[in-house]
């Protein structure tokens, strides 16, 4: 599945950060959603105009792209200011794009296929903040692929998609093809048992002031794990909230380990090989050892 529907009770998505406010990745930069292609061009503009507008990218398409495909995957990550996201890659190409859709589409694939990666990734992302609906469309499908092909290349698991890509991914390649394949469950061996009142710290999400995980011993039996995390964005003060419990600690492990898919910022030496995939191979995402 996708992220889609997983605020306050997930440890982190992309959407709220486990603190269950969505977040607006623009900052407020983003207008209102433009109805009707009209509304995006300016009335000065003639037929001609238009169709000259539709059929021309700019020159540096494949780098902008890059720049939006890495910004879409991990805003903070990125380190690309969402105002020059809207301001400079997104809305210069709303007047093209909505003239003649088909047409766009043909040369945005054109563009960003053959240089695949991140430029790939970012066309596809890109074709969704400029149009709606349910595109139906070859250029779209090429693109779409591609960039999905990109994401299990670098060992993105399946729960950094969003919803409209994992369902292509199911109407497609999904119905035959894994979308990673998964590390094995390490066998019930000894895990140092959790000590009366000992809360152990097991996963920090990401650096700096982010999610930790915690497991402790419940005293009706059993055993638990808990976030603990800011309030929200605009309130730093630590807050805990129950996330799982379990029989054993090994059961335990190996539902936390599931549900984050991949190691995390920081993971306990015990906990990291129950993760069913190993770490993206991503450059900017940062990890510590230990």
């Amino acid at each position: 599945m996708g992220y889609e529907g997983w605020c306050r009770k997930c440890p982190k998505c992309p959407n709220c950060k486990g603190t269950g406010v969505i977040q607006d990745k623009y900052r407020g930069r983003k207008p209102a959603p433009v109805v009707g292609a009209s509304a995006a061009i300016p009335a000065s503009s003639t037929n001609a105009d238009v169709m000259r507008r539709s059929n021309r990218l700019p020159a540096d398409i494949v780098a902008k792209m890059e720049t939006f495909g890495q910004f879409e995957f991990d805003p903070a990550g990125s380190q690309v200011d969402p105002g020059y996201v809207w301001t400079q890659l997104v809305a210069p190409l709303l007047p093209a794009a909505q003239a003649d859709s088909a047409g766009f589409l043909r040369e945005l694939a054109a563009a960003v296929l053959p240089a695949g990666g991140w430029a790939v990734y970012g066309g596809s992302r890109l074709v969704k903040e400029l149009l709606s609906g349910d595109l139906d469309d070859p250029s779209y499908h090429a693109m779409m692929s591609a960039a999905l092909d990109f994401l299990r290349e670098l060992g993105v698991p399946n729960l950094r998609l969003n919803g409209y890509e994992w369902q292509f991914w199911t109407e497609h390649k999904g119905r035959t093809e894994p979308w990673l394949a998964s590390r094995p469950r390490p066998h019930n061996s000894a895990l140092t048992a959790l000590g009366e009142r000992e809360e152990r710290r097991i996963a920090q999400l990401e650096s700096g002031e982010s999610n930790e995980i915690y497991v402790r011993r419940v005293p009706s039996g059993g055993v638990e794990a808990i976030i603990e995390g800011r309030r929200s964005d605009e309130d730093p003060t630590r807050v805990r909230w129950d996330w799982k419990k379990a029989l054993s600690l090994y059961e335990l492990y190996c539902d936390v380990a599931e549900t984050l898919q991949v190691p995390s910022f920081w993971c306990h030496p015990e906990l990291e090989p129950f993760f069913p995939y190993p770490r993206p191979k991503i450059s900017w995402l940062p990890r510590r050892h230990g």
